[in-house]
C-alpha cells in the first residue's frame, strides 16, 4: 500500500482528500502546516506529497525547498496544489524540484490520475535506479573478475615453471635421500642389534647379580640374628650396637637389591601378577608394621584412615605391599623430625577402584620436577634428598607395578608443606 502527505492549512481539504485517497487503496497522513508537514515526511518517508503552496508562516515553495535538501527526501515526488495559474510560480516550483500541479478547487479524476502516474514513475525510477547501480557493481565485478583471472594465469605459468624446477631438483634429493636411508638403515639394524643384545645381557646381569648378591645377603642376616640371640654366648652393649648397625644395613642393602631385581623383571617383562582376594585392612597393617620402626626413629608420627566399606580388592598381595611399603618409606625418607605421615584408604564405587594415599609433611617436590619422579635412577636435587640413602627405583617400581595392576598414581605436592601421593586401582580386575 503506497503512502500519501498531505500537507494543506485548509481542513476542508485535508478531509476530502483523506477521504477520497483512502477509498482508492492508499495510506494517507495529513499535516496542518509546513512545519509539522516536513517533520511528518522525515519519519513516515510518504511515497508522495501534496503540497499546499500557500500556507501562512512556511509556504509550499519553502516547505519543498527543505524537503529536496535532505537526502532521504529528494526522491520523493512532490505534487503542488494551488489556484495559482502564473506561469512564473509555477517555473519556481519545478526548479524547487516539484512533480506536477494539481489546481484548486480540486478534481477528483485529475489528482487520482495524477497522483497514479507520478507514483508509477517514481517506482519506476527507483527500479532503474536499482538496476543500474546492479549493472555497475556486475560491470565493476567482472572486471575485477578478469583482473582477477589475468593474475591468476600468470600465476600459474610462473608456478609451472617453478614446478618444473623444484620436481627436477627433487628428483635428484630423492635418488640421493633413497642412498642415503639405505645406508643408515643399515647401520641402524646393526646398531639395533648390538643394543638388544646389550639391554638383554643387562637385565640378565642385573637379576643374576642380585640373586648372587641376595644368597650371602640372607646368611649375614640370619647370622646375625643368630648372634643377637646370644646362642654363642652373651654380648656386651657395644657387640650387640655393632649387631644392630649390621642387621640394619643389611636388610637396608636387601631392599635396595629386592628393588633392582624387580625392575629388571618388569624391564624384561618376566615379572607377572598373580591376582587373588586380597583384605585392605591387612596389607595396610602389614605395610605400616614394615615401615613403622624407620618412623619411630624419626620420631614421625604415623595415622591411618581406613575406608571398612572397602574390604577386599582383586591384586597381587605381595606387590600391593611393595607399592605401600615404597610410598610410605618415601614418606618417612623426606619427611624431616618430629613430621607426620598418613595413609589413607577410600572407596570411589562410581568408578569401581580403591584409592590408596600416602599423605606428608614432608619437604614438597616443585611442580617441574614432578614429571621426573616416576623415571628409574632419578633422584631430584635437594640437601635432604642428597641426605638420603637410595637407587632411585622406589618410586618407579610404584608406577609400574600400578600401572601392571590397570592402576595410576597421582601426586599432589608443595614446596614445604608436603606431598600426596595417590594410587588408584580397580577394585575387580
Amino acid at each position: 500500500m503506497d503512502t500519501l502527505l498531505v500537507i494543506d492549512d485548509t481542513p476542508d481539504n485535508l478531509i476530502f482528500l483523506l477521504n477520497f485517497l483512502s477509498e482508492h487503496g492508499f495510506k494517507v497522513l495529513m499535516a496542518h502546516n509546513g512545519e509539522d508537514g516536513i517533520e511528518t515526511a522525515e519519519f513516515a518517508r510518504p511515497d508522495l506529497i501534496l503540497l499546499d503552496v500557500r500556507m501562512p508562516g512556511m509556504d509550499g515553495f519553502e516547505v519543498c525547498k527543505i524537503l529536496k535538501s535532505k537526502p532521504k527526501m529528494k526522491d520523493t515526488p512532490i505534487i503542488f496544489m494551488t489556484v495559482i495559474t502564473y506561469t512564473l510560480d509555477k517555473v519556481k516550483g519545478f526548479e524547487l524540484g516539484a512533480a506536477d500541479y494539481i489546481t484548486k478547487p480540486i478534481q477528483n479524476e485529475e489528482v487520482l490520475a495524477r497522483v497514479t502516474a507520478h507514483l508509477n514513475v517514481h517506482k519506476l525510477q527507483r527500479q532503474l535506479t536499482q538496476q543500474n547501480q546492479q549493472l555497475q557493481q556486475e560491470i565493476h565485478r567482472r572486471q575485477q573478475l578478469n583482473e582477477t583471472l589475468q593474475q591468476e594465469l600468470e600465476l600459474r605459468q610462473q608456478a609451472e615453471l617453478e614446478r618444473e624446477k623444484a620436481l627436477e631438483a627433487l628428483q635428484a634429493e630423492k635418488t640421493s635421500l633413497a642412498k642415503r636411508v639405505e645406508e643408515r638403515t643399515a647401520e641402524l639394524r646393526v646398531a639395533n642389534s648390538e643394543l638388544t643384545r646389550a639391554l638383554r645381557l643387562k637385565d640378565e646381569f642385573l637379576a643374576n647379580i642380585s640373586h648372587e648378591l641376595r644368597t650371602p645377603l640372607t646368611a649375614i642376616l640370619g647370622l646375625s640374628e643368630t648372634l643377637q640371640e646370644s646362642v654363642y654366648g652373651p654380648l656386651n652393649d657395644k657387640q650387640r650396637n655393632s649387631l644392630r648397625t649390621l642387621e640394619n644395613s643389611g636388610h637396608h642393602l636387601l631392599a635396595l637389591i629386592n628393588d633392582l631385581l624387580d625392575f629388571s623383571k618388569i624391564e624384561a617383562g618376566k615379572l607377572t601378577l598373580e591376582i587373588g582376594t586380597v583384605s585392605v585392612n591387612e596389607v595396610c597393617q602389614a605395610s605400616l608394621q614394615t615401615t613403622i620402626d624407620a618412623a619411630r626413629k624419626k620420631q614421625i608420627r604415623v595415622s591411618t584412615t581406613l575406608d571398612y566399606a572397602v574390604e577386599t580388592i582383586q591384586a597381587d598381595k605381595p606387590r600391593l605391599k611393595e607399592i605401600l611399603v615404597n610410598l610410605l618409606s618415601n614418606a618417612i625418607k623426606f619427611t624431616p623430625k618430629g613430621g607426620s605421615i598418613k595413609l589413607e584408604v577410600s572407596g570411589d564405587t562410581e568408578n569401581g577402584q580403591v584409592n590408596f594415599s600416602v599423605q606428608d609433611t614432608g619437604i614438597g617436590i616443585a611442580q617441574e620436577d614432578i614429571k621426573y619422579l616416576f623415571d628409574p635412577f632419578v633422584q631430584l636435587d635437594g640437601d635432604l634428598n642428597r641426605a638420603q640413602e637410595g637407587t632411585g627405583l622406589g618410586l618407579s617400581l610404584v608406577h609400574r607395578l600400578t600401572e601392571m595392576h590397570g592402576g595410576r598414581v597421582s601426586v599432589q605436592s608443595e614446596i614445604g608443606k608436603g606431598s600426596r601421593f595417590t594410587v588408584s586401582l580397580p577394585r575387580r580386575l
